[in-house]
């Protein structure tokens, strides 16, 4: 049943989808920058909402409707940020899903088309037969210091990048501003180096976590800090979850009786790249690892 908001009322929407709120319903959530396509299953109700304060009022209107429902929608680089929040705040069970993982997910039901609607059917069906854990919302401090680290991750890219121009270039000119740009880049990262620090230090729970990572020889402040903002499960899980969890454990290959080579694959590359460099230090510095290493 598809119905059009601007035909029907939500009061018939509601009168309607009656007999199935006391079933447990799982319901997708497409994000765009302007809509919210919505797929609940198994009733088959397809909506789209306006972003903005008034489209999720009249969702979570819809929501409160239902007795038991668990909503999926997929990380959209910051975009999913507002909706999770209004979902936390009426106690609303919902996971923010990986794209690839709902995208290989699409592809093994056979669904190769993609729009905003697709989208929202295959994340209610990925609810339904995927047993996900709920969500947890983060602290304006958590995504503060996300968002610190992020910007900073940037300003470093530039920082490369303006370096590499450096021995390319003859006119003088030229080379003075990028001399000039270098060190304006290298004072913004000293600047969000101290942010970082002096944010990670007001927050017990990060605090600990960071000073315990730290004291490793060959990890920084720098890394900690990418640590206790990109792994909350740190601590929580044992060392095999979290190393499958970045992507730094070797998979099994085997078929019959062919045996690959294990390999690393998958996780979070953000985190695996900041690991990268802190290793490459830690194997000069750190006994145990240099040994592990050669």
């Amino acid at each position: 049943m598809k119905w059009s908001s601007r035909t029907v009322d939500l009061s018939t929407k509601l009168g309607f989808i009656s007999e199935v709120i006391t079933m447990k319903c799982y319901l997708g959530i497409d994000i765009s920058k302007n809509f919210l396509d919505v797929h609940i299953r198994p009733a088959g109700i397809k909506e789209r909402f306006q972003y903005d304060n008034t489209g999720i009022r009249l969702l979570i209107t819809l929501l409160k409707e239902y007795s038991e429902i668990f909503v999926v929608l997929e990380a959209t680089g910051g975009y999913e940020r507002t909706l999770s929040e209004a979902l936390s705040s009426e106690s609303i069970s919902y996971h923010i899903a990986n794209p690839a993982r709902v995208r290989e997910f699409a592809r093994a039901t056979g669904k190769l088309a993609k729009t905003n609607r697709i989208d929202a059917e295959i994340l209610s069906l990925f609810a339904e037969k995927i047993e996900l854990p709920i969500s947890t919302p983060k602290s304006k401090d958590e995504i503060l210091l996300k968002a610190l680290i992020m910007r900073k991750t940037q300003i470093k890219s530039e920082l490369v990048r303006e370096k590499n121009r450096l021995d390319k270039t003859i006119h003088p000119i030229i080379l003075e501003d990028i001399k000039s740009q270098i060190k304006a880049l290298q004072e913004k990262i000293t600047k969000y180096d101290s942010e970082i620090k002096n944010l990670i230090s007001t927050l017990d729970n990060f605090s600990s976590k960071a000073k315990i990572i730290a004291s490793v020889p060959g990890i920084g402040c720098a890394t900690a800090a990418i640590l206790v903002s990109e792994l909350p499960k740190l601590g929580k899980l044992n060392g095999k979850q979290i190393a499958a969890l970045v992507g730094v454990a070797p998979m099994n290959w085997d078929s019959g009786g062919c045996s690959k080579k294990r390999s690393i694959k998958a996780g979070r590359t953000f985190i695996r790249h900041s690991l990268y460099m802190a290793t490459v230090v830690a194997i000069t510095h750190n006994p145990k690892l240099k040994e592990f290493y050669q």
